[in-house]
C-alpha cells in the first residue's frame, strides 16, 4: 500500500514540475517583429508589434489585422473562440487564408519552427515570429 501512495505522490509531483517548467510567460514589455509569408514566398507582412505581460500572441495579432481560426468543424472564423487540445488554430491573417486540407500555417520563432501553436507561444522582446502558409505535400 505505501508503494502505491508513493507511486502516485511521485506522479503527482512530476505532473506538478512538468506544468511549472512549461508554463507560458511574456516578458513584462517588448517588441515582436511578425512576418507573414504566403504560398509564394511573398512577404506581406513585416510589422514590429509592441505586446505586455498580459498579451497573447492570437490577441495581439487581432489588434492589428483579421485573424481567421478554425471553429469546432475546421471552417474558417474571425471569433477564435474554440480552443483544441493545444489551444486555437490559426487558419491565416488578413489575406492570407488557408484551408487546412491542401495548406497550413507554419509557424517559426526565430527561423526556428514552432513545436508549439500559437497558445503555446510565450511573447520574448526581440523575438521574430513568422507565420508561412506551407502547402502539404509541396517539396523543399
Amino acid at each position: 500500500m505505501k508503494k502505491v501512495i508513493l507511486s502516485i505522490a511521485v506522479v503527482i509531483v512530476t505532473v506538478i514540475a512538468v506544468f511549472m517548467l512549461t508554463r507560458l510567460e511574456n516578458d513584462d514589455l517588448g517588441e515582436i517583429q511578425f512576418v507573414l509569408i504566403d504560398r509564394n514566398d511573398t512577404v506581406v507582412i513585416d510589422d514590429t508589434l509592441s505586446f505586455t505581460e498580459e498579451d497573447d500572441l492570437v490577441s495581439l495579432l487581432q489588434e492589428h489585422y483579421t485573424v481567421v481560426c478554425a471553429n469546432t468543424s475546421y471552417k474558417p472564423t474571425t471569433r477564435c473562440e474554440t480552443h483544441f487540445a493545444n489551444g486555437r488554430i490559426v487558419l491565416g491573417v488578413d489575406e492570407v487564408i488557408t484551408d487546412w486540407r491542401n495548406h497550413y500555417i507554419g509557424i517559426y520563432i526565430n527561423d526556428t519552427y514552432s513545436n508549439v501553436g500559437v497558445d503555446g507561444i510565450a511573447l520574448k522582446d526581440g523575438d521574430t515570429i513568422t507565420f508561412e502558409e506551407i502547402m502539404i505535400g509541396a517539396d523543399d
